[in-house]
């Protein structure tokens, strides 16, 4: 038996330390990118802001981009107000480029938006072209498949070829922390240039079979894959413009994003062709919303009546154009 002195007993304890403890980070931070550890925030395993990550030709430092119709003007009124009092406290070289598009609001909320806009609380207010895609897309014409989403996937494609870069798609109902904005670089760093939160349920359960039979694939493969949350979606598009044009191919066709016999009863659309190219890109979305800073449909609970009002009228309105016919 090998006998030690007190030297060398110290130094394996120095040595055993230390390496302890890098693996005890390298663990934290796998955990996180995996989201098995649930009490770390993603803000404990990456470096602290650098302004010189945010490089800005044209004055903005990212984009975020939302979209929305009549009846989710109160998510979006609210939604204008969070981003501009998070803005308020962001440091003077973040300057976001907001984007909102109107997918059918009414002619009274437009010229709202434009005066809002005036104060210069978002940047950009655009009419999305429903013209110059599938007519599956079509709001007016789809209320009930609501379009299949592929209007969103439409939208994340005409911004990431206009503006290259960090790219962030929320649903105006999307709640985001201070922190996500000043992190931001350094989170899409981490996660190669893709990071979005994880949803409830798995592919299992919320991937319509249509979608395996159009990529010839076998659906056993993702049974237990986690979905991604497509109410907030982070892009580096620099990195990851290839899985934004395959979104895109995909949903430019109804049997692959929507297959026959899907609905959202049993199917997630865009959310679900994302998590199944991603999955194939070895990917995971596997953090949840607290840890990332985010609270997708935060805004609803304060909204519940008012949509109730408004999905009255509009069935009181497609009544009334039965009747006339």
């Amino acid at each position: 038996m090998i006998k030690l002195n007190g030297k060398q007993i110290l130094f394996l304890y120095i040595v055993t330390f230390f390496l302890l403890f890098a693996f005890q980070q390298k663990f934290w931070q796998q955990s996180e990118l995996e989201g098995y550890d649930r009490n770390i925030t993603i803000f404990e395993v990456i470096s602290p802001p650098n302004p010189k990550d945010f490089s800005s030709s044209d004055g903005y430092t990212f984009t975020i981009v939302t979209a929305a119709s009549s009846n989710h003007w109160c998510q979006l009124t609210n939604w204008i107000n969070h981003m501009n009092n998070l803005q308020l406290f962001l440091p003077k070289y973040i300057n976001p480029r907001i984007i909102i598009y109107n997918l059918g609001l009414n002619k009274q909320h437009r010229i709202k938006l434009e005066a809002i806009k005036f104060y210069k609380k978002f940047t950009e207010l655009r009419d999305f072209d429903f013209s110059k895609y599938p007519k599956f897309w079509d709001l007016q014409k789809n209320k009930t498949s609501r379009g299949e989403y592929g209007w969103k996937v439409g939208i994340i494609k005409e911004i990431s070829m206009e503006f290259p870069g960090f790219l962030i798609w929320t649903d105006s109902g999307t709640l985001f922390s201070q922190k996500i904005f000043e992190n931001l670089p350094e989170i899409l760093k981490l996660y190669n240039g893709f990071i979005s939160p994880e949803s409830d349920g798995t592919m299992d359960k919320w991937t319509h079979p249509g979608v395996y039979k159009y990529f010839n694939e076998d659906g056993s493969k993702y049974i237990n894959v986690s979905n991604c949350n497509a109410a907030a979606l982070f892009f580096d598009t620099k990195k990851t413009q290839y899985l934004i044009d395959e979104l895109y191919k995909c949903a430019l066709e109804k049997e692959c994003i929507a297959p026959w016999g899907s609905s959202i009863k049993n199917h997630r659309q865009d959310q679900a062709i994302l998590t199944y190219l991603i999955t194939n890109d070895h990917r995971k979305c596997k953090i949840n919303e607290a840890n990332l800073g985010v609270k997708t449909h935060g805004i609803d609970h304060l909204c519940k009546d008012e949509r109730k009002i408004a999905n009255h009228v509009e069935k009181s309105k497609d009544k009334k154009k039965e009747y006339d016919l």
